[in-house]
């Protein structure tokens, strides 16, 4: 076996040892890459005592949401806050860090602010080991929280999450879905289907508005104008 054969091999072998997360479709990634996320137990130690906010993303957040696991995860994400980044970075110090950008994963350098354009953080121990996370970085306007694809869409900060019955901060699903309403794949669209129904009436109007702002044709507005919808009952406190 030559060489490049071998290290054929060892990477496909990577790949089924390690769930793959597939690159997003704005970062235009070429690529895959091994993912072996933390559990969601995992996440809350690794950033116990962070002094900043945050809070679950994704999929997860969903989960949270609902009460119980609705479906397989490829990836664990965590949102902060953009004047929190630094702070975050110094708690995440001894991991490797790299920006997610137009195609590219990039070192983080210590200190340095990311740009504007830039959102998504990949996250593991030291350059051996598969991906464990990611951070999604939302932008903070005149104090309030403001969806980056438009800024005008807003809501407090005290606003921009709920918390478990364990205490445990998770991003209110109707953010998350706004960001999966851009170019939904199979999960969102189950994410959809399982958290709209439990949106409360005023959550459903929210949603519905910011999504009709950017795509007054989408698939989801029939279900958040749904009235037989809408209770707002979840097993998670806010």
């Amino acid at each position: 076996m030559t060489i490049r054969s071998a290290r054929v091999a060892a990477a496909a072998v990577t790949r089924l040892l390690c769930p793959v997360k597939a690159a997003a479709p704005y970062w235009r990634m070429a690529i895959s890459y091994p993912w072996q996320p933390l559990s969601i137990e995992e996440v809350a130690t690794l950033f116990d005592g962070l002094p900043v906010r945050w809070w679950i993303a994704g999929g997860h957040a969903i989960d949270l949401f609902v009460g119980s696991s609705t479906r397989d995860h490829q990836d664990v994400d965590v949102a902060v806050l953009r004047p929190d980044q630094l702070a975050v970075q110094a708690h995440l110090d001894s991991w490797d860090l790299r920006v997610a950008h137009d195609g590219r994963l990039t070192r983080w350098v210590t200190e340095q602010l990311l740009g504007s354009h830039e959102h998504g953080i990949w996250a593991r121990p030291n350059p051996a080991s598969a991906w464990r996370l990611e951070l999604l970085v939302d932008d903070v306007i005149d104090g309030q929280w403001a969806y980056r694809r438009d800024p005008a869409v807003r809501l407090p900060l005290e606003q921009l999450g709920r918390t478990t019955a364990t205490g445990l901060p998770y991003l209110r699903p109707e953010v998350v879905l706004l960001y999966k309403a851009k170019q939904p794949r199979g999960p969102d669209e189950h994410d959809a289907t399982v958290a709209i129904p439990r949106l409360s009436a005023s959550e459903r109007a929210w949603l519905a508005t910011a999504i009709a702002k950017d795509g007054p044709e989408h698939h989801w507005l029939p279900l958040l104008a749904d009235k037989q919808h809408g209770d707002g009952r979840a097993p998670a406190r806010r």
